[in-house]
């Protein structure tokens, strides 16, 4: 079906495109301890869809490309009945929508909300900006406080971001866009990964960052150094050969740099291949990661990648690890009668299979909440989890 001009808002560029292929929803589950009014919940995310009416669009197909064009009503809020500890238990088709919010009781006095974004219009750190948003509106509604908003513009592609900020393509090789979102490949029914967790105590986390500091590494080279060496002593190899990609955010590595949700996915990809045997520990392999990081930012290799997404995750076959680091996880505001417990990032496709477009078998997402970092990473029938952790908490000195 072709969309209204009266109600299309714009086409999809190459990096918002890819993910509306294969409708890839993000959920970014809050668990909450306490009373929660669902009313006010209603009108905080309705407050938020006129802050950021990109949140009230919805993904179309208008003649084979993909658009972003306005959705009818606020609609947005759905529920689950049962206790299952599943966030995203008994979720509605999400229709498209740009964004909504889901309830699911997880036991007699904690509920799960999840507030799910279509990556076509939000990235990690966009969608987190929004998910604290959606808090403190909420907060101040529970609490009696008159609410204002800010009316944001829609969100622009990375596309159009990066190029004003004299980011362009490889020379000689033009970009074909029609070429990169490439074909649609065969729908496929919805379908939420299964994930297993690494979760750091916070003393534990103190003791990797202090570990970090000592041999002039981060915490993000450190763990992926720790995936990568799971990886490969579960698979009986050596490191050397294992192909390992990560996902950076790119607001703050140009000039000027742009605010979370100016962009939608503002997302560079930075690609490392380990030498055989070059690597006694842990804190080497990741100063090797931070290195060859450090170098392609500064040729621009990072920040062209992101003009070329499609074809980078159609070659995903190739890649043995694949990380996306979203960091501190930002404050949450709540009423002084409920607090939220936890955090769990959830990836939901309702269109294509993934496999089909040929996206990596697993991601980790790597996450800090309350003190604690948390890897959570899709199963693939890799027994990493314990040794991804004994990595991470048995440091040498």
């Amino acid at each position: 079906m072709g969309s209204s001009p009266t109600t299309l808002i714009r086409p999809l560029a190459p990096s918002e495109a890819t993910f509306a292929t294969f409708g890839i929803y993000v959920g970014y589950a809050t668990l909450v301890r306490g009373r929660l009014d669902t009313t006010a919940l209603m009108e905080a995310f309705r407050a938020l869809q006129r802050a950021y009416p990109v949140l009230a669009s919805r993904i179309a197909d208008d003649s084979g490309r993909s658009v972003l064009e306005r959705a009818d009503g606020a609609g947005a809020i759905s529920r689950c009945e049962r206790n299952s500890g599943d966030p995203l238990a008994g979720l509605p088709d999400p229709r498209s929508r740009a964004a909504l919010v889901h309830i699911a009781p997880d036991d007699c006095d904690q509920t799960w909300v999840t507030l799910l974004t279509h990556h076509s219009i939000a990235d990690g750190h966009h969608a987190l900006q929004l998910l604290a948003d959606l808090w403190a509106l909420y907060t101040d509604i529970v609490e009696g406080r008159e609410i204002w908003t800010n009316r944001h513009g829609y969100p622009r592609p990375a596309e159009q971001l990066l190029a004003e900020r004299g980011v362009t393509g490889d020379p000689g090789e033009p970009m074909d866009w029609s070429t990169q979102l490439g074909q649609h490949p065969d729908p496929a029914p919805p379908s939420t990964p299964a994930t297993v967790r690494t979760r750091l105590t916070a003393a534990e986390t103190k003791a990797l960052i202090a570990f970090g500091h000592r041999e002039n590494t981060t915490i993000n080279g450190l763990v992926s150094a720790a995936l990568l060496r799971a990886e490969a002593e579960v698979r009986g190899v050596g490191v050397g050969g294992l192909t390992y990609r990560y996902v950076v955010d790119l607001r703050t590595r140009v000039d000027p740099p742009m605010g979370y949700t100016d962009g939608t996915n503002v997302l560079g990809l930075a690609t490392f291949v380990a030498d055989a045997d070059a690597y006694p520990g842990i804190a080497h392999l990741a100063r090797a990661i931070n290195d060859e990081f450090a170098r392609d930012l500064a040729s621009g290799t990072i920040q062209r990648s992101a003009l070329r997404l499609p074809e980078q995750f159609a070659a995903s076959g190739d890649v043995d690890v694949q990380s996306t680091n979203w960091g501190r996880i930002p404050p949450l505001r709540t009423p002084s009668d409920a607090s939220i417990e936890d955090f769990r990032p959830l990836g939901h496709t309702v269109g294509a299979s993934l496999a089909s477009g040929g996206w990596p078998r697993a991601m980790h997402i790597i996450t800090t909440f309350a003190g604690q970092l948390t890897i959570d990473s899709e199963v693939t029938g890799s027994p990493t989890t314990d040794r991804i952790r004994a990595l991470l908490t048995e440091l040498p000195g």
